[in-house]
């Protein structure tokens, strides 16, 4: 009995250190928890997650909503680069480069488009992830919303024109695009042609250059 109590007291210091230590991670590990619910960024790995959300993912759309000039985009594969992202909270501001194709679709037809520019979005935590905000092709839209417009003008002095093709290019305030189109002709094939065409930011929107 007595060897048995020395075994008790030359055990005691070391359950007692190895208790303090359990003690330690578990104060440790909470307040590491309340850091990351201050700033849930860092639980979606900061600008390091938005990258590797990113280069995930593989698809985006946007509904064209209702009314004449309803313009749809579905954009499929997405290949993003130059990503900068400024992380605040549960927000993160970016800017990246896109190379980008799908179609674009309105008033019963649907076009393929072609693109590369510099977009400036945001994306906000989605569990320990980041998800994009609506505003991911805004400036594809704007300049896709311009050529629509400029379509339709065109349209209305030569019934039957198509559109069948878009290829466009942003850099900052500046766009460029190409158009592929075709003309129905009478007892004949139509006449098809190409048109490039310049575009800038002015106003809060993409205006063609004159």
């Amino acid at each position: 009995m007595r060897g048995s109590g020395r075994e008790g007291r030359r055990r005691g210091p070391g359950a007692l250190l190895a208790a303090a230590a359990l003690l330690a991670l578990a104060v440790l590990g909470a307040w590491l928890g309340r850091d990351l619910l201050r700033d849930p960024g860092r639980l979606a790995g900061g600008e390091p997650g938005v990258r590797e959300a990113l280069a995930r993912q593989v698809r985006a759309h946007l509904d064209g909503g209702a009314g004449p000039d309803a313009l749809a985009l579905d954009l499929s594969p997405l290949r993003f680069a130059e990503v900068s992202a400024l992380v605040e909270g549960r927000r993160a501001t970016v800017v990246a480069v896109l190379d980008a194709e799908g179609t674009a679709s309105f008033a019963g037809q649907s076009v393929p488009v072609s693109y590369i520019g510099r977009e400036r979005f945001h994306m906000r935590t989605c569990g320990a992830a980041w998800c994009a905000e609506p505003d991911q092709l805004v400036r594809l839209r704007g300049v896709l919303e311009a050529l629509l417009r400029r379509h339709r003008a065109l349209a209305a002095g030569l019934p039957g024109r198509r559109v069948i093709g878009w290829q466009v290019r942003v850099e900052r305030e500046e766009a460029e695009a190409g158009e592929d189109w075709e003309v129905p002709r009478a007892g004949g094939a139509p006449e098809r042609g190409r048109d490039r065409l310049s575009l800038r930011w002015q106003g809060g929107r993409w205006a063609l250059a004159p």
